[in-house]
């Protein structure tokens, strides 16, 4: 009986590990640009975010966002999955100025900060 309990509260412990509150939101919201849960708290990417749900709802399911170093600063990396969309990924420095690589310096520690509930993208 004593296993059945351990094996129970494992299981709930886990569950309660990878379950998400809001759409886009986990449970442990990463640290980002000076800030925890970016998508939330940097204006102008929170902004985007809720342009993209009201303004473009069809395209909506396919954005995604990422965090990542390119030449040792974090950048934010606006992308979608969309199998229809002519699509260029964008590169934000923390203060939403967007960044346009020049050399083929790759961006690294890449990670997915932000993807809507229901998402399209297998990130």
């Amino acid at each position: 009986m004593k296993n059945y309990t351990k094996i129970l509260l494992l299981i709930l412990f886990l569950t309660s590990s990878f379950s998400c509150k809001d759409e886009g939101e986990c449970c442990t919201p990463p640290f980002a640009c000076g800030v925890e849960n970016p998508a939330e708290n940097l204006p102008w990417l929170k902004a985007m975010i809720e342009s993209w749900k009201s303004n473009n709802q069809e395209l909506y399911t396919y954005m995604y966002v990422l965090q990542g170093k390119y030449f040792g600063e974090t950048v934010i990396v606006i992308g979608s999955c969309c199998p229809f969309c002519d699509f260029a990924s964008l590169i934000y420095n923390c203060s939403g100025d967007v960044i346009n690589p020049l050399s083929a310096e790759p961006i690294t520690d890449q990670k997915v900060i932000w993807k809507p509930l229901g998402s399209e993208c297998n990130l």
